[in-house]
């Protein structure tokens, strides 16, 4: 699905060094996976995706193959972004999968490494605009044993970036839905006003590594403003019934402010409204 683009970056980042890679595809999630045949990236991609089914020369031989530039490193992912592991330098290169992500890409990076000196966000060792693309450090991947953690750091991250109070009713006036219009207006005859800040914009588990020194940081940040639930709630995209869910509701309990606690239903339904 994806070899044209990988062909075009290869040759603009440079073909001293061509390797073979092989390609697994998922075309249900549109993804593609390229490896090379050696024992690094097969227990690296064994590791990503918790299972033994890449095996050295057995399934390469009924997989497609790719000759690419080194400088991609071991292991290459595409998905909402290309990135390729480079196991020996330790190091992640990132790429927009489509050039006409190119601006919002090069934005997210920016946002990166202005956050990488609050420690937030792992240091970008480059960004290239002209290709683009950006080279950070490669760090370990998050295993979800500390959400409690992750989301009071977030909390931190808000107040830094500013944490406003906005009154509902000028959110009700905006929605279309009818029925969800008059439950909002109950609540904001009281004058109830509603928490917004800055926020990650595209928050998943994927997007949270830990560092040398195991500390939480966070990476691709599309970053917007709105309500200070949108992160949390979107950390559990997928996820049914929410107000029913022990990890959402002792997050919830543990970390938010007690005003976001009581008028969760609300955020719930303003978060249908903006996405």
């Amino acid at each position: 699905m994806f070899e044209k683009r990988l062909k075009e970056l290869s040759k603009k980042i440079g073909e001293k060094q061509i390797r073979k890679f092989y390609i697994l595809t998922h075309k249900k999630h549109f993804r593609e996976i390229y490896f090379q045949n050696n024992k690094e990236a097969i227990k690296f991609l064994n590791n990503k995706l918790n299972t033994p089914l890449i095996k050295t020369n057995l399934l390469q031989p009924f997989l497609k193959k790719i000759k690419l530039s080194s400088e991609f490193g071991d292991v290459i992912f595409v998905g909402e972004q290309i990135k390729g592991f480079n196991l020996n330098n330790k190091e992640v290169i990132s790429f927009p999968t489509n050039q006409s992500k190119k601006r919002e890409f090069i934005e997210s990076k920016k946002i990166q490494e202005r956050f990488s000196k609050k420690k937030i966000t792992p240091k970008i060792l480059e960004i290239n605009e002209k290709i683009p693309f950006s080279k950070e450090k490669l760090l370990r991947e998050y295993e979800g044993e500390r959400d409690i953690e992750v989301f009071k750091q977030l909390i931190k991250f808000y107040k830094k970036e500013g944490i406003k109070k906005v009154q509902l009713k000028d959110y009700v006036k905006e929605i279309d839905n009818n029925y969800i219009k008059e439950i909002l207006k109950e609540f904001s005859k009281n004058n109830n006003k509603i928490l917004v800040t800055k926020f990650h914009g595209d928050f998943a588990k994927e997007n949270i590594l830990i560092d040398e020194n195991n500390k939480i940081l966070f990476i691709d940040w599309h970053q917007k403003e709105g309500l200070i639930t949108e992160d949390l709630i979107n950390f559990f995209r997928g996820e049914k019934n929410l107000l029913e869910n022990e990890k959402f509701k002792k997050i919830l309990k543990e970390v938010f402010p007690k005003e976001v606690q009581k008028n969760i239903e609300v955020y719930f339904m303003l978060h249908k409204k903006i996405f």
